[in-house]
């Protein structure tokens, strides 16, 4: 993966329009929808990304984009990180059920507070 310090830009310019339009559209949007919203534009945009600056390898291999690059998400989109708590917590919940006959180890404790 090569990702430099011209591509974080041109991700922050783009994420930076995607607020403003956002911030436009959101005026009477309860907040289920902002986060649906949210959460529609990062399902589209980060493949997007992923296809624009990794590899079929690296995409094969499980690897994700940076963290210098991800971070600015949450800068632009703090909300999108309720969006991730909640699917984390979605993780959880059906990790418990599908797996707890298989594991006894599955405990809330050990997902907590990862938002």
């Amino acid at each position: 993966m090569n990702i430099g310090r011209l591509d974080i830009i041109i991700v922050k310019r783009e994420l930076e329009e995607k607020r403003k339009e956002f911030d436009r559209i959101s005026v009477n949007m309860s907040l289920e929808e902002k986060l649906e919203w949210i959460r529609n534009f990062f399902n589209e945009y980060v493949p997007e990304l992923e296809k624009r600056y990794m590899t079929e390898q690296e995409l094969k291999e499980w690897i994700f984009l940076p963290d210098e690059l991800r971070i600015w998400f949450y800068h632009y989109f703090p909300e999108h990180g309720l969006n991730m708590a909640k699917y984390t917590e979605q993780l959880m919940h059906d990790f418990h059920w599908e797996g707890h006959k298989r594991f006894q180890t599955v405990d809330r404790r050990f997902f907590s507070h990862y938002d």
